[in-house]
This record gives C-alpha cells, sequence and structure tokens, in this order.
C-alpha cells in the first residue's frame, strides 16, 4: 500500500507492507504454471512485512547500480519505506492521450526502449506493467514497485522474457483496434533482447493453445489478453499472452478468480 504525502515541499511516498502471503492460491497458480512447463509467468513467492521491505530495498539497489531510474530510499520503519517522487503516472498518461494515436506510440515505444535497455544491463523488472512505470521529468521512463522478485523461481532470461508479456498485457488495451501499431513497436524492443529470450517466449506459446479455450468465457480481462495476443501474433510471439491474465490479474486487481481460473486449467490438461 503506497499514499504520496509532502515533506517539506517535496513529494514523496510511503509504502507500507501489509498482507498474507496467499501461499496457498500461489502454489495453485504455480502449478498451472509448471504444468503447462510456462516457466516465465510462474509467480514468485509474495512476502509480507518487513521481508518485502527488504526485498525491495535489495532490489531498487540492484537496479540503481545498473543505472535504472527507480526511486530512492529516503526512509525507513518496520515494515515501511519511504521512497522519492520520480514522475508521472505511465498509465495514467495514456489514459490522458485519449484516443490520440500519436501521443499513445510516443509513450509506448519510450517504455519499450526503457525496457529493452534494463536488459541491455543484465537487469529485469518483474512486473511492468502499465501502472508500475513513470514517466520522468525529462521524458525518460522510470519503474516502480519491486517487493517480489522473479529470480526467486525462474532464471534471469524467463524474467526478462516475463518482462515482454507483461508489459505487453498492461498496453495492449490502448491497442485494441491497432494490434499491427503495438506489433510494429514490439519488435523495435525485442530485437534486442537475446536470442534465449526469444526462443522460451516461442516455446511457452507452443504450450498455451488450449488455454484459448478457457478464455472465452471471461470479459474484461479475456479482452485485454485477446488483444495482446493479437500483437504478440504478429511478432511471433502466438499465444504467449493468454496465461498473463492468470499471473497479473490475480496478482494486481483480482479481476479473475484465480481458483476458477485453476480448475478450467487443470480440467483442461487432464
Amino acid at each position: 500500500m503506497a499514499q504520496r504525502l509532502t515533506l517539506r515541499d517535496t513529494p514523496v511516498w510511503m509504502k507500507r507492507y501489509v498482507g498474507g502471503e496467499r501461499r496457498l492460491s500461489l502454489a495453485l497458480l504455480d502449478a498451472c504454471m509448471r504444468r503447462l512447463g510456462v516457466t516465465p509467468l510462474r509467480p514468485p513467492p509474495h512476502h509480507a512485512g518487513d521481508r518485502a521491505k527488504q526485498l525491495e530495498m535489495r532490489r531498487l539497489g540492484e537496479l540503481r547500480d545498473a543505472d535504472v531510474r527507480v526511486p530512492d530510499v529516503i526512509g525507513e520503519g518496520p515494515a515501511l519505506l519511504m521512497l522519492s517522487d520520480i514522475g508521472s503516472s505511465f498509465s495514467a498518461r495514456l489514459s490522458q492521450c485519449r484516443g490520440d494515436t500519436a501521443a499513445i506510440d510516443l509513450l509506448t515505444l519510450a517504455a519499450i526502449d526503457a525496457i529493452a535497455d534494463v536488459h541491455s544491463r543484465g537487469q529485469y523488472l518483474g512486473q511492468p506493467t502499465a501502472r508500475n512505470l513513470v514517466v520522468l521529468d525529462h521524458g525518460g521512463i522510470g519503474f516502480l514497485d519491486f517487493e517480489e522478485d522473479p529470480a526467486e523461481v525462474m532464471s534471469l532470461d524467463n524474467a526478462q522474457a516475463r518482462d515482454w508479456l507483461l508489459f505487453t498485457h498492461g498496453v495492449a488495451r490502448h491497442y485494441a483496434q491497432r494490434p499491427q501499431a503495438l506489433s510494429d513497436l514490439l519488435k523495435r524492443g525485442l530485437s534486442r533482447s537475446r536470442a534465449d529470450v526469444a526462443a522460451i517466449v516461442t516455446d511457452s506459446s507452443d504450450r498455451l493453445h488450449v488455454v484459448a479455450r478457457v478464455l472465452a468465457p471471461f470479459g474484461r480481462s479475456a479482452a485485454r489478453v485477446r488483444a495482446a495476443l493479437a500483437a504478440l501474433r504478429l511478432v511471433s510471439f502466438a499465444a504467449v499472452a493468454l496465461l498473463a491474465a492468470l499471473a497479473i490479474d490475480y496478482l494486481h486487481d483480482g479481476d479473475i478468480d484465480l481458483l476458477s481460473w485453476a480448475s478450467h486449467i487443470i480440467g483442461t490438461l487432464s
């Protein structure tokens, strides 16, 4: 939980690390990913309290050392961090474009270039959804939210593949009518990825066609996934985005009932 405050006329963020670890639900989601052989979408452990705080401090330090733009830690307490404000919400900025395709494309391309740059430094982000990105004052892109670490359950190549999947899902709704445009933008960033990363994503896509049948009954989340899928197919990633809804929507906004999804998937694969 994060709250924006003003400290000596400077905006800052107070982040409290609360909530349970959701072990049963995460174990069920992990079982689905393992059964399908889709390592990039395995959920990392969800820590709480001081464990989550210490993990975020470590990840912020690792990324800052690699010259990735992330918040500075300006204070701490029990299960609490005070973080600097580094820019305006990327998600809000996309919404403010109000259908201006040129403006949307400029923002999306800036984010894609920023993610590719992070990867070129041997790093990964974990959850680069639109709401975890910020637009810096000088026009660059910064990153937020590091209280979970995919490296706890996957390799660097898988973690970088995960970054592309989650980012694409997050912006797909702005490209529902223009999947080719999103595809063209993604190609620029993906061309900078290591061959092993692309191979992992391609392999994952071969395993996910069965999930297409599960998506049909679901509404808003399924539509977002279909939009992401349309763009990813055009850059040879086929059905990789299908399971992104599971990981993203459950872990972030609860829009999909994980237990329902899991039962459908396990039943389909049995």
